[in-house]
Formats: C-alpha cells, sequence, structure tokens
C-alpha cells in the first residue's frame, strides 16, 4: 500500500511534468490553432516527433494511474469518481484533444480554398469591368 502511494506520487509529478512539456511542444509546433502568428520559442524541426508521441504516453501514464488510484479505494466506484473526477476528466479529455492537430490541416485548406474562391471572384469583376 505504502509502495503503492509512492509510485502514485511519482506518477502524478511525471504527468505533470510531461502535461508541461506537451504545451510547449504545442505552442511551438501547432501556435496556428489557436491564432497565434509566430511560436514563443523555436525548437529544430527534429524534436517535433518527440511531441507527436508525448500524448499516447501521457496516456498510458494516465490509464496507469487510474487503475492504481481505483485499487486503491478498493473498487468502491462512487468513492473513486468522487475523489478522482478530475484525473477521470484528464484521462478523457486527452484523446478528444488529439484530433486537434488534424484541425489544422483542415484550416489550412479552408484558407487556401477562401483564397482561390477570392482570386476567383477578382478575375469575374475584372472582366465585367473591362469587357463593357
Amino acid at each position: 500500500m505504502q509502495k503503492t502511494q509512492r509510485f502514485l506520487v511519482v506518477n502524478d509529478l511525471l504527468i505533470f511534468s510531461l502535461l508541461i512539456v506537451f504545451f510547449v511542444g504545442f505552442f511551438v509546433y501547432d501556435y496556428e490553432i489557436i491564432g497565434i502568428k509566430e511560436p514563443f520559442v523555436h525548437l529544430p524541426e527534429h524534436f517535433k516527433l518527440l511531441f507527436e508521441i508525448l500524448p499516447w504516453i501521457l496516456f498510458i501514464l494516465l490509464i496507469i494511474d487510474l487503475f492504481l488510484k481505483y485499487k486503491l479505494v478498493e473498487g468502491k466506484l462512487n468513492y473513486f469518481v468522487k475523489k478522482y473526477w478530475l484525473d477521470i476528466f484528464l484521462t478523457i479529455l486527452l484523446p478528444i484533444l488529439f484530433p486537434l492537430k488534424f484541425f489544422k490541416a483542415t484550416l489550412k485548406m479552408y484558407k487556401y480554398t477562401k483564397f482561390t474562391k477570392s482570386g476567383f471572384k477578382l478575375v469575374q469583376k475584372y472582366e465585367k469591368l473591362f469587357k463593357k
């Protein structure tokens, strides 16, 4: 029991530190999603792979953390949900936030489509004005 609690403390600290690193990577490589023109910090491009794997490592650590906490409360589900609702919420929220990176590509396509549409409208107006 004592070893489990110590492991949980170490695991929680590890999760917290990895979350900080995760958000740093988010602001460095995926800053366009939140509307920032340039990243706050510039990191080499080869670190990007680390930040792609990091959410999965966090997710696995959160699952392990929840499993151990559930065993620690001896399977009392109501007590577990009341006491560790924030951990449960974070574990559920993390995989939901993974697809945000895919919106980055969608947003770029939308901007290019909008730019192309504006270009076509400009050409049409030009033709209307100068053909008459």
